[in-house]
């Protein structure tokens, strides 16, 4: 699990130019997740305060149920070198282990970095915490967002051909001198399929995540991504992804290249994307380095 490039962008960042990131959806969440548009006049998030609890409980449940759940088979590989799709793909050595990512993020407008931290408690349950900065390169304005997930693993696709796992996460952003917004909270159910003899992976990801639309309410919206790699040798491989939120918003796509500086240790990816939301359109690149298989 690593960095998704793409964050949640506050106030006139997000009004300007919502970000791309494994998270922005409809909210336009992403460095984990960058989008460029013009500015468009959409209401300001309330500030941060307590999720209802009756929309509080599912998500509560699901969370306790995945710390609970952990059968030992094999850790979570990572998110990377996806913005936004979510795998479950698994390998047995990664328990007890940290991975980081550093990733930057830039566009003709808007410029992002962020760092992800994860860490695998046991083979098949991570949590990982990132944090990203986005600026506005044209009006000075900035962001900053925060998030925290947990990643579990239900079937292993060594084992069964295929493979299934879930991923629960809540994050919080805003703006340069601003109070923090309410959390937004996302449901991911990821798919991961291998073809050749496992050189080649296709992902699929259907969830939901609990935002705001355009009338400042809150609500549960949609989410979906759809990621393919091609391990062409042990060092070089090549991903591409598309993704999307109901309603025809916030859809972007990305294709790159990933190489391994040490093998199943340091990895460098370069991607290149667009969005092609109706509100919001912009080409992006991208630049991640990770690092995994960290021992404390």
């Amino acid at each position: 699990m690593t960095f998704k490039l793409c964050g949640a962008a506050t106030g006139k960042l997000t009004q300007a130019f919502p970000l791309v990131t494994p998270s922005t959806w409809a909210d336009g969440t992403d460095l984990k997740r960058g989008k460029n548009q013009m500015p468009m006049q959409t209401p300001a998030r309330p500030p941060l305060k307590a999720m209802p609890w009756p929309a509080a409980q599912p998500f509560a449940a699901l969370m306790l149920a995945t710390l609970a759940l952990s059968p030992p088979l094999a850790a979570q590989a990572s998110d990377k070198p996806f913005l936004r799709t979510t795998q479950a793909v698994v390998e047995d050595d990664d328990e007890r282990s940290f991975e980081i990512s550093a990733s930057v993020l830039s566009g003709r407008h808007l410029r992002e970095t962020g760092l992800q931290v994860a860490y695998n408690i046991s083979p098949t349950l991570s949590v990982e915490a990132q944090w990203s900065q986005a600026r506005l390169r044209t009006e000075g304005l900035s962001s900053r967002e925060q998030e925290l997930e947990v990643w579990k693993s239900w079937i292993d696709p060594a084992r069964e051909g295929w493979g299934l796992a879930s991923s629960l996460s809540v994050e919080r952003g805003r703006e340069s001198g601003e109070r923090w917004e309410s959390p937004d909270y996302q449901a991911m159910l990821a798919y991961s399929q291998p073809w050749a003899d496992k050189s080649v992976w296709l992902h699929a990801n259907l969830g939901a995540r609990y935002t705001f639309d355009e009338d400042g309410r809150r609500r549960w919206a949609g989410v979906w991504a759809l990621g393919l790699q091609h391990h062409l040798s042990k060092q070089f491989g090549l991903f591409a992804e598309v993704a999307g939120a109901d309603g025809g918003r916030d859809r972007l796509a990305q294709a790159g290249a990933r190489y391994w500086i040490k093998r199943e240790k340091i990895a460098l990816d370069l991607g290149v994307g667009r969005h092609f939301a109706a509100e919001q359109r912009g080409n992006f690149g991208v630049l991640t380095l990770s690092f995994y298989d960290l021992s404390p």
